[in-house]
């Protein structure tokens, strides 16, 4: 178990509509709920590249997430990736680098 800062207050965990009909889109809806419906659940949340599940839905200012056996564990104050629509998630801080 990995907890992260950022929450349903943040807007993890909420979705945005995509306005997409196609059929790979229905697909892919499909599948996420399917995963849901057994309790996994993806988060926004990537570490090495490889996005990770959530444990439990997120709560207000923090994230719980599976980490594999066998898989890094980031460091106390590391930051870890997220990918978030900009239109639903609230921002403590925006850091700009090269």
């Amino acid at each position: 178990m990995l907890v992260v800062s950022g929450g349903t207050a943040h807007g993890i965990g909420l979705e945005a509509p995509t306005g997409e009909s196609s059929m790979k889109a229905r697909a892919a809806t499909l599948a996420r709920g399917g995963l849901d419906a057994v309790g996994f659940v993806r988060s926004p949340y990537s570490i090495d590249g490889k996005q990770r599940l959530f444990a439990e839905p997120p709560h207000m200012q923090a994230s719980m997430l599976f980490v594999p056996h066998g898989a890094r564990v980031p460091a106390v104050g590391e930051d870890v990736d997220v990918r978030v629509r900009y239109t639903a998630t609230t921002f403590d801080q925006i850091l700009v680098t090269d």
